[in-house]
């Protein structure tokens, strides 16, 4: 019989331990709805009660990794169960984490594992090509915002990617402005109390996907903390180049 772990947020919704055993049995429910499909696959999974809740089934590592999360680092899973913790007790946006499981053989070697949570609501939309959203300056400044309360709370997301940052406009009532609420996710790389704001300002060189878009962050973002707009400008953009393969 294969190693199961299985771990359980207290504050969990009904149903959970029979999701977590259904998957243990048989991996992604065959009722659940399919959100992405590669490598990992991510599913919107319903409980009993109907609601759904969001299950990532990550993919088998490779040898070196089995060996490392299954003895010493922990797997995504685990990882990003416990960021979402930390997350949420810093008071940042990530959905509610309810359980992972992790798989392993015989020789404590991890073979697959899951991470389930809070399926976010509908309205949650990923932020690429934001330049082409017609409040693509009012998105982009609540968004710097946002990414520098992140930092000041000296959060390193290593991930920070359109898709790994989920954003839902509120519309404004009665003539008022518009509100944006963000959400991050695949949190499984990220790493808390950093006090060196260079590889923060960097980071954000992979967070949209044109130099348009960035330009205009970088502005926002700099004076959100108080630092030279130009000199943050230009190390996004150099990050933005070297990701992307563009000569400057």
């Amino acid at each position: 019989m294969k190693p199961i772990k299985i771990v359980t947020s207290p504050i969990a919704p009904d149903g959970i331990d029979i999701l977590t055993g259904a998957i243990v049995q048989s991996g992604v429910p065959a009722d659940a709805r399919i959100i992405y499909r590669g490598r990992n696959v991510v599913a919107a999974c319903p409980l009993l009660s109907g609601d759904e809740v969001n299950v990532k089934a990550f993919g088998i590592p490779h040898l070196i990794n089995r060996m490392a999360y299954g003895w010493w680092r922990g797997s995504k899973a685990h990882r990003s169960f416990h960021n979402a913790l930390r997350l949420r007790r810093l008071g940042l946006p990530s959905p509610e984490p309810y359980a992972y499981i992790e798989e392993y053989t015989p020789g404590r070697l991890l073979r697959r594992s899951y991470y389930v949570s809070e399926q976010l609501h509908p309205d949650y939309v990923e932020i690429r090509h934001v330049d082409r959203r017609p409040d693509f300056a009012r998105l982009v400044e609540a968004l710097a915002d946002f990414i520098a309360r992140l930092h000041r709370k000296g959060v390193w997301m290593k991930d920070l990617t359109p898709g790994n940052v989920m954003a839902r406009r509120i519309p404004g009532a009665d003539g008022a402005p518009d509100t944006y609420t963000f959400s991050l996710i695949d949190i499984n790389r990220m790493q808390f109390g950093v006090g060196d704001l260079r590889p923060l300002i960097r980071s954000c060189g992979t967070l949209l996907d044109s130099e348009a878009a960035l330009t205009l962050f970088a502005g926002f973002y700099a004076a959100a903390l108080g630092i030279d707009g130009a000199e943050a400008e230009d190390v996004i953009l150099r990050r933005f180049r070297r990701v992307n393969h563009i000569r400057s």
